[in-house]
């Protein structure tokens, strides 16, 4: 079993624009690396390997050098959902099982994989559900196509997989809710529910951070 940690370079004024207009770029790409940090530190030593996917794909020296992982896979192709299919469809020629995540998910530990991967034991897909209408973590053990009907990020981009995996016949099995962070709400949320023994260097950054 594999997990992918979805990821941008956390590069100054390249990643969560939305919320750095708040705590500023330089503090925005210090976030960015302490969750992947701390992701990437709470899982390893378990019984699936890390992927890392990054982008952009020059990045690759700084992304091996700074993130320790079993493998590392540039995201590939035109948008979101093309560089998603690429990376499914060529992990799960070496993987019976591949759960995908995005890194701005720091409470989620090590239990809840477990429990995406041994979901698909029983179910095609699984899905972990954000609370803006999205998802944090998706979860397959052959390549389902559910991205490319689905344009972009929106609201009801949810609630759209699930009719769309319906109507295809696939079953599917949801995982708890969570709060990806996105905006200076989310941040906020996160401020005051994240434990220090959850993601230590995003707990540490977050009490520096004055909202």
């Amino acid at each position: 079993s594999a997990l992918v940690i979805f990821t941008r370079y956390p590069e100054e004024g390249k990643v969560k624009t939305k919320l750095a207009l708040h705590i500023g770029e330089k503090n925005a790409a210090e976030f960015c690396r302490c969750m992947l940090t701390d992701l990437i530190e709470k899982h390893r030593s378990h019984s699936y390997d890390i992927v890392i996917a990054y982008t952009p794909k020059e990045k690759e020296e700084e992304i091996k050098k700074e993130y320790q992982a079993n493998v590392y896979a540039p995201q590939e192709g035109k948008d979101f959902g093309e560089r998603a299919m690429n990376l499914y469809k060529n992990l799960l020629k070496k993987y019976k099982k591949v759960v995908a995540i995005g890194s701005d998910v720091p409470d989620l530990d090590p239990t809840q994989a477990h429990k995406a991967f041994m979901a698909l034991d029983a179910v095609d897909v699984v899905i972990g559900p954000a609370r803006d209408g999205s998802y944090y973590l998706v979860g397959m053990r052959s390549p389902i196509d559910i991205f490319s009907s689905v344009k972009g990020y929106y609201p009801e981009i949810l609630r759209d997989t699930l009719k769309l995996l319906s109507e295809k016949g696939y079953s599917y099995a949801l995982l708890e809710k969570k709060t990806d962070i996105d905006d200076i709400e989310t941040f906020g949320k996160l401020q005051s529910t994240l434990k220090r023994e959850q993601a230590p260097l995003t707990f540490d950054f977050l009490k520096k951070i004055k909202v």
